[in-house]
């Protein structure tokens, strides 16, 4: 994520609040690995929860 982009300039740090950044990184990696080892036509994940700590994928569907 850019720190050029509006959600970059929240994530890394907004009214004193850092988020897990890092790991949200580390999740998108492993949704695009996913994607690409089981052929999957498409992967959608809405939303996703992002807090200081953690990330959370609430929602998700996968398109064969």
């Amino acid at each position: 994520l850019t720190l050029k982009s509006k959600i970059g300039r929240i994530l890394h740090g907004y009214r004193g609040r850092k988020y897990a950044v890092d790991k949200l990184v580390h999740m998108i990696g492993q949704v695009c690995s996913l994607t690409v080892a089981a052929n999957l036509r498409e992967l959608e994940i809405n939303p996703v929860l992002v807090t200081e700590d953690e990330v959370f994928a609430i929602d998700g569907r996968i398109y064969l």
